[in-house]
């Protein structure tokens, strides 16, 4: 990243190049003052587009219940499917597998609750 004083004395420098045109000056003068500015200006632009914000993570959000679930049994899943279709697996059909085994377990109220699976996030 470019230094802040570096910059400073730049921009200076563009201000002092406009602050010296005068009245009196040729035309020609007034232009190589101005595009002693523009070329300072355009510089620190460019400077200032390469330098990129810090990328941060974003904080995630804890697992629900049936995301617990899935992590937890999607390789069972797969390895099942896996042995009935000769090694073909699908994301899809290991999709409804799992919604059909969370449903099962639902009816069988074997599901944590969604206080729990909180708290298992927090840990």
């Amino acid at each position: 990243m470019p230094k802040v004083r570096n910059l400073t004395t730049r921009l200076k420098t563009a201000h002092e190049a406009l602050d010296n045109i005068s009245e009196g000056q040729t035309p020609k003068a007034m232009m190589k003052s101005v595009n002693k500015a523009a070329k300072i200006v355009k510089a620190l632009y460019d400077t200032a587009q390469k330098v990129e914000a810090p990328k941060t993570k974003g904080t995630k959000k804890p697992l629900n219940a049936y995301m617990q679930f899935a992590a937890k049994h999607r390789e069972e899943v797969k390895k099942t499917l896996a042995k009935e279709n000769n090694g073909k697996v699908d994301v899809t059909q290991v999709a409804k597998e799992l919604g059909r085994l969370w449903r099962q377990a639902k009816e069988n109220n074997e599901v944590p609750d969604s206080t729990s699976a909180k708290k298992a996030a927090r840990k």
